[in-house]
């Protein structure tokens, strides 16, 4: 420039590319250019160089990328070439220097977009921290809570790994009480029907043993006491009918109760398998799920 070959210098300091990335952090610096003008150089030369100051101050200003400062560097090459052809050049330099206005309003423009989709992305990263963060804490509950489920499960599942042989050893049982108590209701039957031929069979052999009584020379007297006597000891009989005909009847309640508990048993042990499997398998499930947890 001093010795006439440039008409003005732009200095680009050594921190400016620097200062001009950190518009992505949180404390950004503000990135400067300086000129240089040589006083000898003619007013026209002093005015472009004005013009074109200006609108490189005012760009830099707004730039946020390293990207965008070199796109706007490689403008201002162009420009330095077109300063070197002298006045000659000066109208389609103008020219130049409008197109340049129009790229660096683009570019402002876009820095301004740049700048605001670096502040939601920040946004979002603070908001995808704290719901990892959210998440960490839930996976971190989840694993124990799975873990206390499958300690639990395994317990339960120890625990019942008996219960269908002992479902099946009651369904057993259950019915064998049931053929037991049908046999004794069955005998208690028998019972009340030889009673009540007994009782009917001293009533109808009264008249018989009256008649057998006097023909044996027995007094009216005499006949009418044995016949009380007779009934006397038949009471016992009735006495004892009356009693098989009442534990007949509930003979017959205690098989129909039995009869139900067997068949319960059966389904229980029917079930009691299906069960014993089904925590098998949530045992088995609730691993897993700590373990992905």
């Amino acid at each position: 420039m001093a010795s006439g070959r440039y008409d003005f210098a732009l200095i680009v300091p050594r921190e400016f590319s620097g200062d001009l990335a950190s518009s992505t952090e949180l404390t950004p610096r503000q990135a400067h250019l300086q000129v240089a003008t040589n006083e000898a150089n003619n007013y026209i030369a002093h005015t472009i160089a004005g013009q074109v100051v200006a609108q490189v101050t005012k760009s830099v200003a707004q730039q946020v990328s390293a990207t965008a400062a070199n796109q706007l560097l490689l403008g201002f090459s162009t420009i330095h070439l077109n300063l070197t052809q002298g006045v000659g050049g000066a109208a389609r330099l103008q020219a130049a220097v409008v197109r340049t206005r129009r790229g660096v309003g683009d570019l402002a423009t876009g820095g301004v977009q740049v700048a605001a989709g670096d502040k939601a992305l920040l946004t979002g990263a603070r908001a995808l921290h704290e719901g990892a963060t959210a998440a960490s804490a839930g996976a971190t509950t989840l694993a124990s809570a799975s873990a206390a489920m499958a300690a639990a499960l395994a317990s339960l599942d120890a625990k019942t790994a008996d219960l269908p042989a002992a479902t099946q050893a009651l369904a057993q049982g259950g019915g064998q009480v049931w053929e037991g108590n049908a046999a004794m209701a069955s005998t208690g039957a028998a019972a009340v029907t030889a009673s009540g031929q007994f009782i009917t069979s001293v009533t109808t052999s009264n008249g018989d043993l009256a008649t057998a009584l006097g023909r044996r020379g027995f007094t009216p007297s005499q006949i009418a006491a044995t016949l009380d006597e007779a009934a006397r000891l038949s009471g016992p009989a009735a006495a004892a009918g009356a009693a098989a005909q009442g534990s007949a009847t509930q003979g017959s309640a205690v098989v129909a109760g039995a009869q139900r508990v067997a068949a319960g048993a059966r389904q229980l042990a029917l079930a009691a398998g299906g069960l014993h499997d089904g925590v098998d398998q949530g045992a088995g499930a609730a691993v897993h799920l700590h373990d992905g947890a």
